[in-house]
């Protein structure tokens, strides 16, 4: 078995100097490539405790708003629980990855892999973040109606949130098998595989981290007890 090249070695031209924040969206291979280069190691632990404390706000939040959570369980869940499991999420995927992708002959260093899947979040940051900003917005609608219960998909205005935001998550899966594509050196086809596979094994092991959420849930939503 022959490993691939490197993926900066994979392209002989210079990376031009861009915003990848911005340039991820259209231009994913421009972007790793500028990254690779030049941000290799920075932002990568930002990015992920960001896309973990957005995900965690998603799906709490429906929650909070409906019954008053304990202020110790919503200290622990967002400042702890989701920054962390953002952490471990993007490490376990890109490993995963690695694994994954050295399986069909491509071997990539653990610091690219780990920055394309950074720098592949974005998309998916956006699409929770206009979750939870969508959810803000409709919950003055929606509150009054449903006082004191979870409002989300329980009528048509209920799905808005996640119908709003789904163009983001398609992006999202768009820009992530182009980012494979480019770190693995990789058909569309193929990168459809790895992805997938990738996915379905960061699943199992992740299964336990949300066992742990569950039972941190039903300890801390109790309220926070009477006045």
């Amino acid at each position: 078995m022959n490993p691939s090249p490197s993926p900066e070695s994979g392209n002989s031209e210079k990376p031009k100097r861009i915003n990848p924040w911005i340039s991820i969206w259209l231009q994913p291979r421009a972007t790793l490539l500028y990254a690779w280069q030049y941000l290799l190691e920075e932002y990568i632990h930002r990015i992920y405790m960001l896309l973990g404390l957005a995900v965690m706000l998603a799906a709490r939040l429906p929650d909070w708003y409906a019954v008053a959570p304990h202020p110790i369980g919503v200290l622990v869940q967002l400042l702890l629980f989701g920054p962390i499991g953002g952490v471990v999420a993007g490490y376990l995927f890109a490993a995963l990855l690695r694994m994954v992708g050295k399986w069909m002959g491509k071997v990539v260093p653990s610091a690219h892999a780990k920055c394309m899947v950074a720098w592949s979040d974005l998309p998916f940051m956006a699409f929770w973040a206009v979750f939870v900003i969508s959810f803000l917005l409709l919950d003055r609608v929606q509150g009054p109606i449903y006082q004191d219960k979870i409002w989300l998909f329980k009528d048509v205005i209920g799905w808005l949130p996640l119908l709003i935001a789904s163009p983001f998550y398609v992006w999202g899966v768009i820009i992530r098998l182009r980012s494979i594509m480019v770190l693995l050196g990789l058909s569309t086809g193929k990168a459809v595989l790895a992805w997938a596979i990738t996915t379905i094994l960061t699943y199992l092991p992740a299964s336990t981290m949300i066992y742990v959420y569950l039972i941190l849930y039903y300890v801390t939503s109790s309220g926070a007890g009477p006045s």
